[in-house]
């Protein structure tokens, strides 16, 4: 059970830490991006990301919100495949849920305890870019294989001679 609670515990800290982290990250790149976000989508373009952004759409469909703020559905989707309006919307997203993230962050070890879900907390943290994928780091020896007894050997000559630290 302690281990259940500081298992929990730590997970917490992490959350809070990367919560942090997070928001230092957003606020610096919001400011760096919010004038040329700005000079770069129209208004209607803006009034869509208001829609899209809303969970569910808002309850409509991509027609209806082309509908709303006056322009074809095409235009609507060339929009959605542009890469500067979904990274403007993205952020819409992002800076719209993230004050329930600390929420999210505590309930989230009682999910893990309870059933098994740690797959919930990477994906979140995912989305919200608190968690990079493993980078792989190449041997620079070359195609030589590291020998494992041969290492082990070495430790242990080494020991035996007295020439280490320990």
């Amino acid at each position: 059970m302690k281990d259940i609670l500081r298992k929990e515990n730590n997970a917490i800290k992490l959350g809070e830490r990367l919560l942090r982290n997070s928001v230092k990250r957003f606020e610096n790149n919001h400011r760096k991006g919010t004038k040329k976000m700005a000079k770069r989508l129209s208004e209607g373009q803006i009034a869509a990301i208001e829609y899209l952004a809303l969970p569910g759409k808002g309850g409509l469909d991509y027609q209806q919100i082309a509908e709303k703020i006056g322009v074809h559905d095409r235009t609507l989707l060339r929009w959605r495949n542009d890469d500067f309006f979904h990274a403007a919307l993205t952020r819409k997203i992002v800076r719209d849920t993230t004050e329930r993230l600390p929420d999210v962050l505590a309930s989230v070890p009682d999910h893990i305890i309870n059933n098994g879900n740690a797959a919930m907390l990477r994906t979140f943290l995912q989305a919200h870019g608190l968690l990079t994928e493993r980078v792989l780091v190449d041997n620079k020896g070359g195609n030589e294989s590291v020998d494992m007894d041969e290492i082990k050997a070495e430790i242990q000559r080494l020991k035996d001679d007295g020439t280490t630290t320990e």
